[in-house]
C-alpha cells in the first residue's frame, strides 16, 4: 500500500522553507491520532541507539529495512514527546539512525555542530540532536549546511568545540510508562511529493 502526499513545496536539505509533511494513524475514524500505539519495553539508557517495545512490531510499520520516523512519548515528563529517525525495525526493537561525534570540531557553537571526515552525510532535516557534554540538552536539525555542519534550534547553551553529541539517540531514559508511536509518514519534502509504503 502506497501513501501518497502531493503539491508540496520541497527542496533540498539545505533549505529551511520546505513543507513538512506527517500522516498518522487515528484511534478511529474522525479519531486522534494514536499515541499509545506501543508501550516500551524499559530499560534503555540516555545515548542508547536502539529501542524495544513490550511487544513484535506489526508488518504494517514501515520502515522495516529502509527506515521511519518514531516518536517517544515520556510519561515522566508529562508525556513530552521526542522525535526519532529509525534505520530499520526487528521484531520488538527499532535501531535509530544514530551517529556519534566523540567530539565536535572548531566551529561547532550553540547553533551549529561541526566534525569531520562527512560524517553528517546521512543526517536529515528534523533529526534529535543529543549533547552528552551539556547535560543530555536536546535539539534537532533545521538545515543541513553539508556533510560536515549541521544547523540546529533550539540553540544548547554552552555548546562547543569537543563536545560528544549524538543524531538520533534516545535522549531519555526509557521506563516502561513510555508510549511510542510511529507516524505512517514524517518528512520534510525534498520534491513536490512525498510517499511511504506499508
Amino acid at each position: 500500500i502506497t501513501i501518497s502526499v502531493t503539491n508540496l513545496t520541497g527542496g533540498a536539505q539545505t533549505e529551511i522553507d520546505s513543507d513538512r509533511v506527517t500522516v498518522f494513524r487515528l484511534t478511529g475514524s474522525g479519531g486522534s491520532i494514536d499515541k499509545t500505539e506501543f508501550s516500551a519495553l524499559g530499560g534503555e539508557a540516555i545515548g542508547d541507539t536502539t529501542l524495544v517495545t513490550d511487544a513484535a512490531i506489526p508488518q504494517d510499520v514501515p520502515g522495516k529495512t529502509t527506515g521511519g520516523v518514531l516518536r517517544i512519548r515520556d510519561f515522566s515528563d508529562n508525556n513530552k514527546n521526542y522525535r526519532l529517525r529509525y534505520s530499520s525495525w526487528t521484531g520488538s526493537t527499532f535501531t535509530l539512525a544514530s551517529i556519534d561525534i566523540a567530539s565536535a570540531t572548531a566551529g561547532t557553537n550553540t547553533t551549529t555542530v561541526v566534525t569531520t571526515g562527512g560524517a553528517f552525510s546521512p543526517v536529515k532535516r528534523g533529526d534529535l540532536v543529543l549533547n552528552i557534554t551539556q547535560g543530555n540538552a536536546v535539539s534537532y536539525v533545521v538545515s543541513v549546511t553539508d556533510t560536515n555542519t549541521i544547523v540546529i534550534s533550539p540553540a544548547i547553551t554552552g555548546q562547543t568545540t569537543a563536545d560528544n553529541i549524538k543524531i538520533n539517540a534516545i535522549p531519555v531514559v526509557v521506563a516502561t510508562a513510555d508510549d511510542i508511536y510511529v507516524p505512517l509518514l514524517d518528512k520534510y519534502a525534498t520534491a513536490s511529493s512525498e510517499s511511504t509504503s506499508i
